[in-house]
């Protein structure tokens, strides 16, 4: 919740599969080479998210944005999107300067997704 200029509280949502994922997905450790344990993973999760938040504070969206971008992987390639009105589904390209992710599906017209459980194919 904005107030001002100031951030009173934000509710965030994160999944991560560590050891086990849906059929459809993929968890760190199948990427692994060595084993990972939830303790890491929590602390460089919490350490990072506090740096990243720090960062934006400072400078804003923009250069967290710009460094997710160079690190994202399979950007242009299909995906599905579901979300709490249906299942969308489409190229995946990126995340636009608010954070959302975009997605172009056949009829070409790219569309603004704000949340939703993302599958790539």
């Amino acid at each position: 919740e904005m107030t001002g200029e100031n951030l009173a509280w934000a509710a965030i949502g994160v999944g991560v599969n560590i050891a086990s994922s849906p059929p459809e997905g993929t968890s760190l450790q199948d990427c692994a080479v060595l084993t990972v344990k939830l303790e890491d993973v929590r602390e460089a999760f919490l350490q990072n998210l506090n740096d990243l938040y720090e960062e934006w504070r400072q400078s804003g969206f923009e250069i967290i944005r710009q460094g997710w971008l160079r690190r994202a992987c399979k950007i242009g390639t299909p995906v599905t999107v579901k979300t709490g009105t249906g299942t969308e589904a489409g190229a995946f390209h990126g995340i636009d300067e608010d954070g959302n992710l975009l997605l172009t599906p056949a009829s070409g017209n790219r569309k603004k997704i704000t949340a939703g459980d993302v599958y790539f194919q």
